[in-house]
């Protein structure tokens, strides 16, 4: 079973490949969650310290596409959703 560490940390510190773009932000949060949603599945071991520092990341990142959007929270986690 692949460990939480070594799938948190890549996703944690989510970098763009082909640089900043305007959904940069929306995408790391999306990557993280989606991270988030095998260690609840069992498919990777569960850290609970680094489950506590995902969830940071992740809503950094999702407000930092959201609040200068003037988006609501709602909006910010149905956009997430879409991606």
């Amino acid at each position: 079973m692949m460990t939480a560490a070594l799938a948190m940390a890549g996703l944690t510190a989510c970098k763009p490949a082909g640089g900043v773009t305007a959904d940069f932000n929306l995408d790391c949060a999306a990557l993280i969650g989606a991270a988030t949603i095998l260690v609840r599945s069992g498919k990777v071991e569960n850290d609970t310290a680094l489950m506590k520092r995902t969830l940071v990341s992740s809503m950094t990142h999702l407000n930092a596409y959201a609040i200068p959007k003037g988006m609501t929270e709602a909006e910010a986690f149905a956009e997430l959703k879409s991606v």
